[in-house]
This record gives structure tokens, C-alpha cells and sequence, in this order.
């Protein structure tokens, strides 16, 4: 015998002030959004939890000061200086910091292929992470 299937509950809808639906991607909208954007010198964009782009004091700053960054309002981050390699690995050390954390084991070591160093000690020192 089958089991009943759940029917999904539909997702709301959200609309703007002429009540048209209005499409949202990510929970990337709002002060309490899931999800930031950040975009390099270069253009590519990198959608990720807040909660990792928090690791970072200057980004963490720029998303909850109050109103005095436009990224507090749009949660989209750009960085004129840190092209797309470099940030990628920023991001990836953003999950790294927040998955260790609260590690009692042993923590794995983070990998930084030698040619990425210097970009990415400058990239640090500028987020404060």
C-alpha cells in the first residue's frame, strides 16, 4: 500500500506597489536576506549565506552599518580590487572559518597554491578576515 503523497505548499507571491509579481532569487533581497551577492573586478558574481560573508569584518560592516552603505539596502558587494580567482577562494575560506569554527576534532589545513598568496593575503587584509 502507497503512501499519500504531501501536496507542496505553493510559494508566495510577492508583488510590488502595482501588485505585478515580482520575481525573487535566493532570499537575496532585504536586511534579513539569506544570501548576498558579491561581484569581482572582473564581474563574476558569487551568491553566498550571509552567515559566510559575515566572517569577513569589513563586509560585515558594510551589510549592517546604519544606511551608510548602499550594500545594506541591495546585499550585493562589489570589490573594484579583487578579481574573481582571488574572491573565489575568499568565499571558500568564508565556509572553511565558519564550518571549523567550533571544531573540537582535528581542523584541516586550507590550501593556498602558492602563486594565489599574495593576492590573497591583500584581499584578507582588506576584508579583515
Amino acid at each position: 500500500m502507497s503512501q499519500p503523497q504531501q501536496q507542496q505548499q505553493p510559494e508566495p507571491i510577492v508583488c510590488d506597489e502595482d501588485q505585478q509579481p515580482v520575481r525573487q532569487y535566493g532570499g537575496i533581497e532585504g536586511p534579513n536576506s539569506k544570501y548576498v551577492k558579491l561581484v569581482s573586478s572582473d564581474e563574476h558574481e558569487f551568491i553566498i549565506k550571509r552567515e559566510l560573508a559575515l566572517t569577513s569584518g569589513t563586509i560585515r560592516s558594510m551589510l549592517s552599518g546604519p544606511g551608510v552603505y548602499q550594500e545594506n539596502e541591495t546585499n550585493v558587494v562589489y570589490f573594484r580590487e579583487i578579481p574573481s580567482h582571488v574572491l573565489q577562494k575568499v568565499c571558500q575560506y568564508f565556509a572553511y572559518r565558519v564550518r571549523y569554527e567550533h571544531a573540537t576534532n582535528e581542523i584541516p589545513q586550507f590550501e593556498i597554491e602558492p602563486e594565489l598568496a599574495l593576492e590573497l593575503l591583500m584581499a584578507a587584509n582588506f576584508l579583515d578576515c
